[in-house]
Formats: C-alpha cells, sequence, structure tokens
C-alpha cells in the first residue's frame, strides 16, 4: 500500500477497482503501520464482500467512527488529506481534500480575473484553522499505539496548516491594500516555508492541495509585487 511512498500514509478507502461479480480474487498490501492500515483494511473488506455496491464514502465514513470515535471528524480531517499516494511510477488514491483544491482553485482564478474572492478567503480561512486544531487534538488525544505511526505526519499537517493561514492572511491584506501587513505576513510565510522543507525529508502530506498552497501563495504575491 505504501511501500513505494513510505513517507506518506495511505489513510484513503479503497479507490477505483470496477467491481466485477467474474473478480477471482481481491488482495491487499497493508503499509508497514498496522493500526492507521485498518481504515483502508475495512474499506476493503466492504468492497470484497459486495463490489458492485461498494460505497467508498460510506464505508469510509463508517470505518473512522467505529475506529476513531469521538476523535472520527478529527481524524477524517487528518485522513482527507493523506489519500493520494503518487510518484514517478505509482498513482493510486483519491485526491488529497478535493473540495480544498477546488476552493483554491476558484480563489486563484478569481484574483487572476480580478473577481470577489471573498467567499473563497472566508472558507479557506476557517478550513486552516480547524486543520490546525484537529491536528493538535489528535497529537494529544489518540492513543499510543495510533500516534506512535503518525506523530510525524500530523506534526507536519499542523505546521502546513500554519503556513497556510498566513499565505490566507497575506493575500487579504494584499487585496485591502495593506502593503506593510501583507508584507509581514509574506515574510511569516517564507519562514514557514523554511521549517517545512525542513520536515519534508522524511515525511509527506497533502502535496498537491494544503502544502501547495503555500508555494502558490509565495508565488502570486512575488509575481504582484515583480511587476510594480
Amino acid at each position: 500500500m505504501s511501500d513505494y511512498l513510505k513517507e506518506k500514509l495511505a489513510l484513503g478507502p479503497v479507490h477505483g477497482p470496477e467491481g466485477s461479480v467474474d473478480m477471482a480474487a481481491f488482495f491487499m498490501n497493508p503499509m508497514e503501520h498496522a493500526e492507521l492500515s485498518k481504515l483502508a483494511l475495512a474499506t476493503g473488506a466492504d468492497f470484497s464482500k459486495n463490489p458492485l455496491k461498494y460505497d467508498e464514502e460510506a464505508s469510509w465514513q463508517q470505518a473512522l467512527h467505529e475506529q476513531y470515535e469521538d476523535q472520527a471528524r478529527n481524524m477524517g480531517l487528518f485522513a482527507e488529506h493523506s489519500q493520494r499516494m503518487e510518484n514517478n511510477w505509482a498513482h493510486t488514491g483519491r485526491q488529497d481534500a478535493p473540495y480544498m483544491r477546488k476552493q483554491m482553485d476558484c480563489l486563484w482564478k478569481k484574483l487572476e480575473t480580478k473577481g470577489n474572492a471573498k467567499f473563497e478567503i472566508s472558507w479557506l480561512k476557517k478550513s486552516f484553522i480547524h486543520l490546525e486544531e484537529a491536528s493538535k487534538e489528535l497529537l494529544e488525544a489518540l492513543p499510543q499505539e495510533k500516534l506512535d505511526e503518525c506523530k510525524p505526519q500530523l506534526q507536519l499537517l499542523a505546521m502546513t496548516a500554519v503556513a497556510d493561514h498566513r499565505a490566507i492572511a497575506m493575500i487579504e491584506a494584499e487585496i485591502n491594500e495593506e502593503t506593510q501587513l501583507s508584507r509581514k505576513y509574506y515574510r511569516l510565510l517564507l519562514r514557514e516555508r523554511i521549517r517545512l522543507i525542513g520536515k519534508e525529508k522524511n515525511t509527506k502530506i497533502s502535496e498537491k492541495t494544503a502544502r501547495a498552497f503555500v508555494d502558490e501563495a509565495a508565488l502570486w504575491y512575488e509575481n504582484r509585487h515583480r511587476k510594480r
């Protein structure tokens, strides 16, 4: 499941196989992390029982609630950012946080066309706060056997959420023509990005969503000021 990308946890549901009554066998290759593998394994069990009626989202949500109980919502936020397993030859799993990625793309499009991006800014701002809070709560609340398998990824996601929040604050200040404030947030964003790069040598999460937004925001700011 993740032997080709050990830096990242495969926390999404079984995704992609087409159900068929002619399927002779269905095999799963769990991660080396026994506790965290149970999420995908539970969805794989549902798929194998009835491939034609398998609902990956419903199965995944059920597994989250059964395995994490009062921390299911927080674990769902974390796991949503650690689903896509991708390197130069393997591409599997659902996209990381697709709705968040959609709002980010809408934001960039509106900023490019000088549209009203208040909704996207507000939504992303709240989402980054929730993501940081969920990551930190899981670091405090998860049983030790589970925490031992995901602590670096949780720490990285919390750091990424902080950087994302700096980015959205920078964008909002820049739009409002608060030049000194946007410059302040830009500098803070660069510091946060350096911290992230130091952590990412052995750990990956949300590479094309929460993490990508950090680079996208920095580039957006730089391009704006390069034109002036």
